[in-house]
């Protein structure tokens, strides 16, 4: 019973994915960048604080001395089941016994916070901090445990804090390059059903819940470097090494009615992916054409670094699981256009387009923790300016590709294996406040 809720818990911490950004990553990052589908962030087309995550080499860009931009972004992802599973019981071999339970959508409305400052020491100089949360996860099916994936998996609500000072030093006129670190938290507390056989009862056993709280700390850094050409044009790169996590924490089970109660220390091993950022934009100079700034941008995120999970048993030590994820290596690519009108100069209005790539192969390794797939983004949004403060919004529609799904998860004393497919898309509104002095 232990080594099975241990299993289970630590699974559901890993086989869990975010459905506004591939994998589990979050890049609500800036509403200012939201609207151009994030294409002109890595090079601070918006010329505001938002280059303290992406690419703080770009904070020269920041018009004053100080800049502080804070932004919050509202995330309603829909991913609506149509699955059938089936399950097994050492009571009755060689039968796939049908699980009862009913589909069910899989969103969970999350609110992502993030603030970004920038502090000009001179012409060469400039220091950067921004707190964010670049991983995390909001799912949530039916917790009465009516589900029919319950097995699997009913609740995921895991929480990353990233705080991040950077240092970034203007070489010359046109080239400026930066370096950063930045200390990583995260928080997971997740929820399934665990079958427990039973001989002669329905469907060959009962239901317990199972709960898992972990969390742990790391660190990591960052490089980049941005650089001028053709007078109002801008090429940028950035890159961000891996997080290794080590979380600690319990795993429990429960079922009041049958007497069933137990708790378990755990710890496991997580890598969060490096990625690589490259971006340019360019500002025309023709009397009409100039109100106009085209951007593009590209990421490379190492998501193979996340192969295979292995849960530990705190009290011995003894590897317990190993669980291969065999997740790939995914790319995302992006372009933006921003209006300047000049009958208002303080007036932007942005509009964008994405193509995210998921890290989950096929539908063999599509959990109902990961219904995750393809997807395409198109966003829209405005800034405008007010003396020393600025306003940003921003409104972002994903088109999810079906996802199939085929799995299999093997249990302690039993597997369950969930087919067929699923539908949905996410819906995104970013607000940003920012000021400068």
């Amino acid at each position: 019973m232990k080594k099975k809720n241990t299993l289970i818990a630590m699974a559901m911490f890993v086989s869990c994915a975010e459905v506004w950004g591939s994998g589990f990553q979050v890049l609500e990052q800036g509403a200012s960048n939201l609207g151009t589908a994030l294409a002109g962030a890595v090079v601070n087309t918006n010329n505001d604080a938002t280059a303290a995550y992406w690419n703080p080499s770009a904070a020269f860009f920041v018009e004053s001395e100080n800049k502080l931009d804070v932004a919050i972004s509202i995330i309603y992802p829909k991913m609506q089941s149509h699955v059938s599973a089936t399950h097994t019981s050492p009571y009755q071999p060689g039968t796939n016994i049908p699980t009862p339970g009913v589909n069910d959508n899989a969103g969970k409305l999350a609110v992502v916070p993030n603030a970004y400052y920038v502090r000009k020491f001179g012409e060469r100089f400039a220091g950067t901090l921004s707190i964010t949360s670049p991983f995390g996860l909001a799912t949530q099916y039916d917790e009465e445990g009516n589900f029919i994936g319950r097995y699997d998996g009913v609740n995921s609500d895991i929480q990353g804090i990233q705080i991040n000072p950077s240092l970034a030093y203007k070489v010359n006129d046109w080239l400026s390059v930066s370096v950063g670190a930045s200390a990583d938290y995260i928080h997971a507390e997740l929820t399934s059903y665990t079958f427990i056989p039973q001989n002669g009862f329905p469907y060959g056993g009962i239901d317990a819940r199972t709960r898992m709280d972990a969390s742990g700390w790391s660190g990591s850094f960052n490089v980049g470097a941005t650089a001028k050409f053709l007078e109002t044009g801008r090429f940028g790169i950035s890159y961000r090494y891996q997080i290794k996590h080590d979380v600690d924490g319990y795993a429990s089970t429960s079922n009041p009615m049958f007497g069933i109660a137990s708790r378990q220390d755990i710890s496991a091993k997580v890598t969060l992916p490096s990625n690589l950022n490259i971006g340019a934009s360019y500002k025309f100079r023709d009397d009409f054409w100039n109100q106009f700034t085209v951007m593009a941008a590209y990421t490379f995120t190492w998501w193979s670094s996340f192969k295979n999970l292995d849960i530990t048993n705190s009290s011995t030590g003894a590897i317990i699981s190993h669980t291969a994820e065999n997740w790939r290596n995914t790319h995302r690519a992006s372009v933006g256009i921003a209006y300047e009108p000049d009958w208002n100069k303080d007036l932007t209005l942005r509009v964008g387009a994405a193509f995210d790539q998921s890290p989950v192969r096929n539908a063999k390794f599509r959990t109902v923790r990961v219904p995750d797939t393809n997807r395409v983004w198109a966003t829209c949004g405005l800034g405008y300016k007010i003396g020393n403060m600025n306003f940003d919004i921003a409104y972002m529609h994903i088109f999810f590709d079906d996802a199939n799904i085929n799995n299999t998860q093997n249990h302690a004393y039993s597997s369950s294996t969930i087919k067929g497919y699923y539908t949905g898309c996410a819906h995104v509104v970013s607000m940003q406040f920012g000021v400068k002095w």
